[in-house]
């Protein structure tokens, strides 16, 4: 009995870490989102690849 609470607890718990770690990845994408378009700075890659576009 007390074995089977123990592995429904650790099967609950399992559940639970990777329902967070999805959440979290997903929460970290988002503010790394929200962080680019709000900063008005480019990447060099970025920058170059807009001047090779205006100079052609």
């Amino acid at each position: 009995r007390s074995l089977e609470l123990k592995d429904l607890e650790e099967q609950e718990n399992a559940k639970w870490m990777k329902q967070h770690r999805i959440k979290s990845q997903a929460m970290s994408r988002a503010v790394a989102m929200r962080a680019k378009a709000m900063d008005p700075h480019k990447s060099l890659k970025e920058v170059y690849q807009e001047k090779l576009k205006q100079h052609r």
